[in-house]
């Protein structure tokens, strides 16, 4: 359509000049959707990234039969998903998804609490620094759904979850801070 539209049959030989042009596009594309709709697009590509499994990208489940849940019809994310499990027939599929799933999203509860106790606990400096970077990677992994970009991250979310767990540990279990 843009190359209709530039009056182009073909994107430029030169790979260079291809990439360019394509990069072109791909801006005048989302300044078409406006910032708000690119905005959610960030956010809820973030937090699919965030709460997915990372064991659905394994490839023993990769290679297991499955209908693809972008193909899902539905209206909404609660339809598709109702949708997606009704046409299934793969048992030990959705199970290894789900217990994943509630796995993840324990995981990064427990990284949301582990960074409000490091808040208290360490240096602003510091604790700034450690969002910083994981905003920096939400930023530039954007919209693109994938469980593997959050790989660069997973260090980070483990310290969180660590500071949640040592404080956990020293004031309720059996672990105690004094020696003696």
């Amino acid at each position: 359509m843009a190359l209709q539209r530039d009056q182009l049959e073909a994107l430029p030989s030169n790979p260079f000049e291809s990439s360019s042009y394509q990069a072109n596009v791909g801006k005048d594309v989302l300044f078409e959707l406006g910032f708000l709709n690119m905005l959610k697009a960030w956010v809820v590509g973030s937090t699919i990234n965030l709460l997915a499994p990372s064991v659905a990208y394994t490839p023993a489940l990769r290679s297991m039969e499955h209908p693809s849940f972008y193909e899902t019809e539905g209206n909404g994310i609660v339809e598709k998903l109702f949708n997606y499990i009704k046409n299934s027939n793969g048992f030990l599929y959705l199970s290894i998804l789900a217990v994943g799933t509630i796995i993840s999203i324990i995981f990064t509860m427990l990284a949301l609490i582990g960074v409000f106790k490091m808040i208290s606990a360490l240096p602003p400096i510091t604790v700034t620094t450690l969002l910083l970077l994981v905003g920096y990677f939400f930023a530039i992994t954007g919209p693109i759904i994938g469980v593997k970009y959050r790989l660069p991250i997973e260090p980070i979310l483990i310290l969180f979850v660590t500071s949640f767990l040592s404080g956990a540990f020293f004031k309720y279990g059996s672990i105690s801070k004094d020696p003696h």
